[in-house]
């Protein structure tokens, strides 16, 4: 084999080698894509979980406040009602 040939098959291989490295980046770019997009995801999954169990602590403050107004508003029913029962 000539060295011209040899420097030929040389730079195929060399080439070949590139176009691996090359494949390889962008499947790790791709990976790191897809990688991304799903973290994104689940940020958005756990700030809405979030929000929703703050909406929810919110309406059992609403709940227990609403219960205690009652409560109260019985409590002072009953002392109109019953005048001497509250002394």
């Amino acid at each position: 084999m000539s060295r011209t040939a040899g420097r030929c098959i040389q730079n195929v291989a060399n080439a070949g080698d590139k176009v691996d490295e090359q494949g390889e980046d962008l499947n790790n770019a791709e990976g790191q894509g897809a990688y991304d997009v799903e973290m994104a995801k689940v940020e958005g999954d756990r700030k809405v979980a979030l929000n929703k169990l703050k909406r929810s602590a919110a309406i059992a403050e609403d709940c227990k406040a609403s219960r205690m107004a009652l409560s109260a508003a019985k409590s002072r029913l009953k002392a109109m009602l019953n005048p001497r029962s509250s002394k």
